[in-house]
């Protein structure tokens, strides 16, 4: 049994330090069955899961009730909430229609929905307007990600942000058992003031990365060198006035990466995604159909299929794990074996998943997993093969 390759991508060390899960197995091992003998074979991974050419995170900022009663389930496929005006005198339902949802496939043939996250301060959930910690439960059960946007979202001089990032920690974990990897810095009057501290203190306290409004552009490349670690993100602010006029902007720069060879991940926001425009700082249901309808229809199932639509911490670690993944190849009549160091992998994740692209060799008839679990993989006997799989 020759070895055909081993690719060892160090550099990144990571760790989180409370709540972090370990893998126990000291490898994984993934066999992959194919129709007939594998002469030649080569096994590389995925810049993006399920080998998109880009990736799209979107973020609801503030945890008002809109999120759970519009954008879930237009996003997921559901009945959108009817007309709801309720605290502040503001329209935070939808159309009450009921709707497919959006999505794009796996590579493998199977529907994924579009997923996002929404940014809370714990002391507004349960309260009149706001998510409820059962909505919360719920959007992280169907694969959001929830995202630490400070206690009681608190700007200005003598904040103690501190207590703002540990007690917003500590009451989503308690009340929702959601431990938060990401930060995002509370805009508002005097939040460049907070700003700078907001940020020590989130990564003071083991967030993978901050948010923050103030950091220049949008758009991360990933076929150039990332740092990864305490992540400082900028956003792109979707809101009633730029959509969908600018909207055209938008997809003008995603066209203009792709042509011009690059992995583009772009992250964008806003705050209620009701009919009314919450706080003018939001992106109205009318609004979120247009634009995020568009995405799907250009670059989700109906039509390229080249976008990933996952949060930013679902795309952030895929990509910590990519850079630490330590793996070997061999063959052995038709299977093909993969292990995987788990030594190397960093621990505390929550989106614990990898694609491998397999170029040449047989269709694949089976594929097991010793250690973790397959996901899905493609059949196709020509060209690249797809193995998703996760840990």
């Amino acid at each position: 049994m020759r070895k055909l390759a081993v690719l060892a991508v160090l550099g990144i060390s990571f760790s989180i330090a409370t709540g972090a899960d370990r893998v126990d197995a000291p490898s994984i091992t993934i066999m992959i069955e194919c129709r007939g003998a594998v002469r030649q074979i080569s096994v590389r991974t995925a810049p993006f899961k399920y080998n998109k050419d880009f990736a799209w995170s979107f973020t609801l900022d503030d945890g008002v009730a809109s999120g759970a009663l519009v954008a879930f389930p237009y996003f997921n496929g559901g009945r959108v909430a009817p007309s709801l005006k309720g605290e502040w005198g503001i329209d935070q339902g939808g159309d009450g229609q009921d709707y497919p949802g959006l999505f794009f496939t796996d590579g493998c043939g199977n529907k994924v929905p579009f997923r996002a996250a929404v940014a809370i301060n714990g002391k507004s959930i349960g309260r009149s307007g706001f998510l409820s910690w059962g909505q919360v439960g719920t959007l992280y059960k169907a694969g959001w990600d929830v995202f630490n946007h400070g206690y009681a979202h608190a700007t200005g001089n003598g904040v103690d942000v501190d207590f703002e990032c540990r007690e917003n920690n500590r009451i989503v974990r308690e009340k929702g058992g959601i431990t938060m990897r990401q930060f995002v810095v509370p805009g508002g009057a005097g939040e460049t003031i907070s700003e700078g501290p907001y940020t020590k203190a989130a990564f003071d306290q083991g967030m993978e990365a901050v948010h923050d409004g103030h950091v220049p552009g949008h758009v991360l490349l990933m076929d150039t060198a990332l740092s990864l670690r305490e992540m400082r993100a900028g956003r792109q602010f979707l809101f009633a006035g730029n959509i969908p006029d600018s909207a055209e902007t938008y997809f003008r720069e995603i066209r203009e990466l792709l042509q011009a060879g690059k992995k583009p991940w772009f992250n964008a926001f806003t705050h209620g995604t009701g009919n009314d425009n919450l706080w003018r700082i939001s992106l109205p249901f009318p609004d979120l159909k247009i634009f995020f309808g568009r995405l799907e229809k250009e670059y989700g199932q109906n039509g390229k299929d080249n976008v990933w639509f996952a949060s930013f911490q679902e795309v952030q670690e895929y990509s910590l794990i990519r850079q630490s993944l330590v793996y070997s190849v061999r063959k052995k009549g038709n299977r093909i074996y993969i292990r995987i160091d788990t030594g190397k992998l960093p621990p505390g994740l929550r989106h614990r998943c990898q694609t491998f692209i397999l170029d040449g060799g047989q269709a694949i008839e089976r594929v097991s997993c010793t250690g973790g679990s397959v996901e899905s993989f493609s059949k196709n006997a020509a060209g690249s093969k797809l193995v998703n799989w996760c840990f």
